[in-house]
């Protein structure tokens, strides 16, 4: 379910100051007194975070430098401003970071994950199991007792045979030794698979070096990436299938959503665009028994940080879904998180995932949308498909275009403004299209040229126009403008 545009488009502090402390602006004060924090103590923590995230310094290290050199408040609001400012300085400094896996030269397995975000939000769309349509076509070297390792240079000759085989689909390297490739289900799906094996038993000399099969894809996108990880470390000799209908959802508060869980659902659902089902995820069980139980929550928002990072969302949103639960607590209990500690054991653990997964070269971390550096390989990938099929990709596909024109000097409403665009585009485009960050102040959607796209243009436009004036919207050929 992709969210609805809202009315909180205040700029990012002012939402965050006024969902997470639940402390009101000053009257006629505006930016210039919020939650007892001076604009000029803002624009300190942010431009704080901000060089140090353009220096390569992680999200860890500069809540800790803040907060060793900090004189003023050190509350929840202050430490979002840093986490923004560091978002802000990161992404800049990612935008010619690269997808691809070094040993192989294919994309990683955070661009796989990604893709795979797309497949199940078309499969939802359009009420198709994703089962039937989709399938993973998985290459992996044996570890059959006795079956050498692959050298370097074979791994380069298996991902470039595998790469030219299915020259139209997503390719992706899957950890060492691991090729995965996402493709849709056809007659001639398990005939291609069979001819890719030849090839391969040609190539690095024998079949009991490698492993080739088809996998499944699950029902609930929930378990791709525990089935990305069983193909990276089980033996298939030993692996049992996953079930594509899904296993049972854990979860830590039995029985019925008590009144606080659904509380903070209804103040965090808007913000993520997700169904209860979707939003529930096991750390929000977690937090909501610390809480309630007065333990000490720090791990549980560990959890909770992490997992709405592996969900895509942006540090912003993390922040606004967790300032959701504030809002629900009782003064007494909000106290208790309402502190700087809290940004840090939050978000942290989100940054701290997007470095190590790989998602970070693939994901702006202040939208959720995809990076420039994942865009730039999606349209190659569709440059590729569209030759093999004989049609031109201009033909086939379009690039929907917002740019923020003019200059925005209020950080927070800039932040505000590329927080909001994202968000229209989300609801825009709800068919799984690939929808990115191309440059600083500009997002595009790639969107097939078919009847719907004049409709989904339009509803752009009108969303774009309510609440962010100086966005402009245009359609264009699929082509980067080199950037």
């Amino acid at each position: 379910m992709s969210p609805e545009p809202g009315d909180h488009h205040l700029g990012v502090m002012g939402a965050l100051a006024r969902r997470l402390s639940q402390r009101k602006t000053t009257e006629g004060a505006g930016m210039q007194q919020i939650a007892g924090v001076d604009a000029a103590l803002f624009a300190e923590a942010a431009g704080f975070g901000e060089a140090a995230g353009a220096q390569g310094l992680t999200l860890h290290e500069t809540l800790l430098g803040w907060a060793e050199r900090a004189t003023g408040p050190e509350n929840f609001v202050v430490g979002a401003q840093v986490a923004l400012g560091w978002v802000e300085g990161e992404a800049a400094r990612r935008f010619s970071e690269s997808v691809h896996d070094r040993a192989t030269g294919l994309p990683t397995d955070a661009y796989l994950r990604l893709r795979l975000d797309e497949v199940y939000r078309r499969c939802r769309a359009l009420a198709m199991s994703p089962a039937h349509a989709y399938a993973l076509v998985v290459i992996r070297r044996s570890r059959i007792a006795g079956a050498p390792p692959f050298t370097p240079e074979e791994e380069h000759v298996v991902a470039d045979l595998v790469r030219s085989h299915f020259l139209a689909e997503t390719v992706a390297a899957n950890g060492p030794g691991s090729v995965v490739v996402l493709m849709e289900r056809t007659p001639t799906l398990f005939d291609e698979v069979v001819a890719l094996d030849h090839l391969l038993e040609e190539a690095v000399g024998s079949s009991h070096r490698f492993r080739t099969w088809i996998e499944t894809l699950p029902g609930d996108r929930a378990y791709v990436d525990s089935l990305l990880r069983d193909l990276r470390v089980l033996p298939p000799e030993m692996e049992a299938p996953l079930d594509a209908v899904g296993r049972p959802r854990l979860t830590l508060v039995p029985g019925e959503p008590d009144a606080l869980l659904l509380d903070w659902y209804g103040g965090s659902g808007g913000v993520l665009g997700l169904s209860l089902a979707e939003w529930q995820v096991p750390a929000v069980d977690s937090l909501v028994e610390a809480v309630r139980d007065q333990r000490e929550p720090g791990a549980a928002l560990a959890r909770l940080g992490a997992a709405r990072r592996h969900q895509g969302f942006g540090v912003a949103e993390v922040l606004l879904d967790f300032g959701a639960l504030l809002d629900a607590l009782p003064p007494a209990r909000r106290a208790r998180l309402d502190t700087f500690d809290t940004v840090r054991a939050l978000t942290t653990p989100w940054s701290h995932a997007s470095g190590t997964d790989g998602l970070a070269s693939c994901v702006d971390a202040l939208t959720g949308l995809a990076s420039p550096p994942y865009l730039r390989e999606r349209v190659a990938e569709i440059d590729r498909r569209c030759e093999r099929l004989g049609v031109r990709a201009e033909d086939a596909f379009a690039l929907v275009h917002v740019a923020l024109l003019g200059d925005q000097p209020d950080r927070f409403a800039r932040l505000g403004d590329r927080i909001a665009v994202a968000e229209r585009l989300r609801a825009a485009f709800e068919h799984g299209e690939t929808i990115a960050l191309a440059a600083k102040d500009r997002f595009v959607a790639v969107a097939a040229l078919d009847a719907t796209l004049p409709r989904q243009v339009e509803r752009l436009r009108s969303l774009v126009a309510e609440q962010v004036p100086r966005a402009a919207v245009h359609v264009g050929p699929l082509h980067l403008d080199g950037s």
